[in-house]
């Protein structure tokens, strides 16, 4: 699957189509995120552009004239047109990566069903509504670290990872997302993995796991 494709499909599984204008709009799914009046996606090939569904035609005229990387290196600018629509609340920059054929071997982490498994409760009690497994390390009667779906389709699914703050830098982070994706690949779905470019930790998860990245992006709400 090349990049535009998982680009495509990120978006599907994040509950965001495309209206009859190639606007951006909300689709059924589960855990829908939020939409981005305007969403730069930079990959292999080039820069898409996508602008939300409700944003004014002159507005978006406006920011089709400013150069990708100038709204890359100066997303200020692009936050000052928006506010002429409605306030812009935040804009962030994300990194995703699909992850390589072979993972890591994870003795340590261990699968454990949201809905009934006792740990899961006392981890975190909000995990419960979510119908996908958790991996995990467990220690001393606790989760410590832990990989589940943020959100999970039909197709593919994203990574949600925490770690304790007194267990970190162990490699557990690194086990548990490993073990995470595997399990979704034995499904035939695509693994995602995403971050903000000011998440360092995150950023080396994904490079101890050797993740291809698709697409550096920024969105504006």
């Amino acid at each position: 699957m090349n990049a535009i494709d998982l680009i495509y499909q990120h978006l599907q599984l994040e509950c965001i189509g495309l209206d009859a204008r190639g606007r951006l709009t909300r689709i059924s799914g589960p855990f829908p995120d939020d939409i981005s009046r305007v969403y730069l996606t930079r990959h292999a090939q080039g820069v898409l552009t996508f602008f939300r569904e409700d944003l004014p035609d002159i507005l978006v005229e406006r920011i089709s004239q400013v150069p990708p990387e100038d709204v890359f290196r100066h997303p200020e600018a692009v936050a000052a047109i928006l506010s002429e629509h409605a306030p812009c609340v935040e804009w962030s920059e994300s990194v995703s990566y699909v992850f390589p054929p072979e993972l890591p071997v994870t003795p340590r982490v261990r699968r454990l069903a949201s809905s009934t498994d006792w740990l899961v409760a006392a981890y975190d009690p909000d995990l419960l509504g979510r119908p996908w497994s958790v991996y995990a390390v467990v220690q001393d009667g606790y989760i410590v670290s832990s990989c589940v779906s943020a959100r999970e389709n039909a197709s593919s699914g994203e990574a949600w990872v925490r770690t304790s703050p007194a267990y970190r830098r162990r490699g557990l982070a690194r086990e548990v997302t490993a073990a995470w994706a595997a399990d979704l690949a034995r499904q035939g779905k695509t693994a995602f993995y995403s971050h903000r470019t000011d998440n360092p930790a995150s950023a080396a998860v994904a490079r101890s796991l050797a993740l291809v990245p698709f697409t550096h992006d920024i969105g504006f709400l």
